[in-house]
């Protein structure tokens, strides 16, 4: 539903105010939906006018005096029958008068330039939405998934709060203005994707690797429901003097691991690494890693906030 049109205000203590908001809530089921609105704001911009302020200032100003006294050298001469003159030095106590400042505060007048509001343009935003395209079967709960548009001063947004569907949009937009008002006609066109289906193979991560013998093993998420994925895997033999060496590091195929479910979420995959390397030799030092990554167009999403689509994990063996 059409919220009320918020005014926003710039900094605390201007009575002028920024641009004002306007929002429309569109809620998303899974259905075809077609749905036209209008959202109006006014835009502003800001100006900057100089202003006297007062503030505190400080000076130094003499407060009296002080008396300071100090050991100086003082060379003395006399005169000597054997050696001629001889002088000597010594320390005499001399004082003397000096002045003592402090800091005073007093008032100071400062120009300084100030940010204000002011009036740039109306704006008057009609939408038309088109949910066009929706995955099968796939239905959210009413008011669980949605799209929030809000129009502050010129700037149109739309975002998507749903965990059922990946909401991709396209937008068209055609401006005018008549006089102090700007028109926007927007299209957007919305298509929307399973998100649960898409995200399957990596749901939960990669959990619990391990290796068993030769075998590679570990859970992950339900790799049948999604076969756009890759699964790679990287095995590394460390040494000490030498430089390490890798053998092997690429994309497997179906056919070079297995699944098995044990849920409707997860399912365990196994990888022999001795029908794919020879296997290795499990008293030295090797570092195991799987990356687990989906193939997919997020181009156009709207999301709040996007499942993860890739995962990864490692071991390393006699560490």
């Amino acid at each position: 539903m059409k919220s009320m049109m918020l005014a926003l205000a710039l900094l605390a203590g201007l009575t002028a105010h920024a641009s004002t908001i306007d929002g429309y809530s569109l809620p998303i089921t899974g259905v075809l939906t077609e749905e036209n609105f209008a959202m109006s704001a006014v835009q502003t911009r800001t100006e900057y006018r100089n202003e006297t302020v007062a503030n505190t200032c400080f000076r130094t100003v003499q407060a009296g005096y002080r008396t300071e006294c100090r050991q100086e050298p003082q060379v003395v001469c006399y005169p000597d029958p054997h050696a001629g003159q001889v002088c000597t030095t010594r320390f005499e106590n001399r004082c003397y008068t000096v002045p003592q400042y402090r800091q005073e505060a007093y008032t100071c007048y400062q120009t300084v330039s100030v940010p204000h509001e002011v009036f740039s343009n109306n704006v008057k935003a009609n939408v038309n939405v088109k949910v066009s395209s929706v995955p099968g079967d796939v239905q959210a709960p009413h008011n669980t998934c949605g799209v929030d548009f809000t129009l502050t001063g010129g700037d149109f947004k739309s975002v998507a709060n749903c965990s059922e569907f990946i909401v991709l949009a396209k937008t068209y937009n055609e401006e005018s203005r008549v006089g102090d008002t700007v028109t926007q006609n927007r299209s957007i066109d919305l298509t929307l994707l399973d998100a649960k289906k898409l995200s399957a193979p990596t749901k939960g991560g990669i959990v619990a690797m391990k290796l068993e013998g030769q075998t590679v093993v570990f859970r992950s998420g339900d790799l049948t429901k999604n076969p756009n994925f890759s699964l790679k895997l990287f095995v590394q033999r460390r040494k000490l003097f030498k430089g390490d060496e890798t053998l092997i590091s690429r994309n497997l195929t179906p056919s070079e691991y297995s699944f098995e479910k044990i849920s409707d979420d997860f399912g365990i995959v196994k990888i022999n690494l001795s029908k794919l390397i020879g296997g290795i030799n499990e008293k030295r030092k090797h570092v195991i890693r799987v990356d687990l990554n989906i193939a997919v167009d997020t181009t156009g999403a709207i999301n709040s906030k996007l499942p993860s689509f890739s995962a990864s994990e490692s071991i390393i063996v006699n560490n």
